[in-house]
């Protein structure tokens, strides 16, 4: 910008270009980083809400199909059902305190414990509502659980139904958006200092031309 210039007489105007610079690239930054750190949370919270969802109809579906007939339970419409099988997962825990299991899930299994089942399914027959926890399994990974409760005949909780969840995928996902967020912010933003650049120089050209007829008047031209 100031090639045309002494240095003394070109530093200011160099000093302004950046400044100007600086100022677009951040006024840019102020703009896109809020918007994709509520875009990474909304995605989030409704991956989030999307399992809950998923974890409470596979729970009811099954306390609906398992059943009491003359004080026997009857699991044979369950175990027919597509619930059955896939994901998430189930476990059926019978007594007050649930403690015994009499159906788990297959194709594939659930690879939780049972007994880490027991405080989310103990707290749903107590309390006769939804409960929701999380467990780990040998590998160490955390799962989302979700218990209803399983009716006897005569109106109080049996049991309960445990719905097992593994959020690594939806997790996965959502850190594939945030790296595309990063990237796409990071892109902007040098766009963002390439444009500013050469907003600035075209902005500073009468400027420096001024400075030039001046030095020229005063003998420096």
């Amino acid at each position: 910008m100031g090639e045309y210039l002494p240095s003394d007489a070109a530093r200011p105007l160099r000093r302004l270009h950046w400044r100007l610079t600086a100022v677009c690239l951040i006024v840019c930054a102020i703009a896109i980083v809020p918007l994709a750190v509520l875009v990474a949370r909304a995605d989030a919270g409704r991956r989030a809400a999307e399992l809950a969802a998923r974890l409470e109809v596979r729970a009811q579906a099954a306390a609906s199909l398992a059943y009491y007939d003359g004080g026997r339970l009857v699991l044979e419409d369950l175990r027919a059902d597509e619930v059955a099988s896939g994901s998430p997962q189930l476990v059926l825990l019978l007594g007050r305190p649930p403690s015994r299991q009499v159906f788990a899930s297959a194709n594939p299994p659930p690879t939780v414990r049972t007994t880490q089942l027991l405080g989310v399914a103990n707290r749903t027959v107590a309390e006769e509502e939804i409960s929701r926890g999380t467990a780990e399994d040998a590998r160490g990974r955390t799962f989302r659980l979700l218990a209803v409760p399983l009716y006897r005949e005569d109106g109080r909780p049996g049991g309960a139904v445990v719905a097992i969840a593994d959020p690594g995928p939806a997790n996965a996902a959502h850190d594939k958006l945030v790296v595309a967020l990063a990237m796409a912010g990071f892109g902007f933003l040098l766009v963002a200092v390439v444009a500013g650049y050469l907003l600035a120089s075209r902005g500073l050209r009468p400027a420096r031309v001024a400075a030039r007829r001046n030095l020229s008047v005063s003998g420096w031209g």
